[in-house]
């Protein structure tokens, strides 16, 4: 019988390779982000992983959103590039300290703009693109692991929940 863990590493591993192959075998443009979104929202019950995962996606949104902005409005001004890029990360950096329940999310929109925005597109249609498949990978990992970690040796903590209540 396998441990705890080794189930957990088990059906990250599994969701990685299957979230690798379908973006691979679709040809999609990086197909490394499908796997990262599964490495970074695995945790220990589907419960949690699920809300992180909502979280990550609710993050990335926002994320390209600000990119195609940022990119948009200072398309051959650097001063105005940086202006608007260091703003966003204040913004995302404070939003991220303020919220109680919501930190990933900032953390993510943060970072995601970052990326996207350094992604070296070099036209609109190429960032448009980078953004459309960042999305998709993302989603893509989030369904994947979700569904791995859902039908594969679920783990949830109703047990813990009804014994902290009795011992109240």
């Amino acid at each position: 019988m396998l441990s705890r863990k080794a189930k957990e590493a088990f059906k990250t591993g599994l969701a990685f390779a299957l979230v690798y192959a379908i973006a691979l075998q679709a040809d999609w443009l990086n197909p490394y982000w499908a796997g990262f979104a599964v490495v970074f929202i695995s945790l220990q019950t589907a419960g949690e992983s699920i809300h992180k995962g909502l979280n990550r996606l609710a993050g990335t949104i926002p994320g390209c959103i600000a990119a195609i902005i940022i990119l948009s409005l200072s398309a051959q001004s650097r001063w105005v590039f940086m202006l608007l890029a260091s703003a966003w990360v204040f913004f995302t950096a404070y939003m991220s300290l303020r919220s109680r329940n919501n930190t990933y999310l900032w953390t993510v929109a943060g970072f995601v703009c970052l990326v996207l925005i350094a992604s070296g597109a070099s036209t609109s249609e190429d960032l448009f693109e980078h953004i459309v498949f960042r999305l998709l990978e993302t989603i893509l990992g989030i369904i994947v692991y979700t569904l791995v970690s859902v039908f594969l040796w679920p783990l949830n903590n109703a047990g813990e929940i009804k014994k902290a209540s009795r011992s109240l």
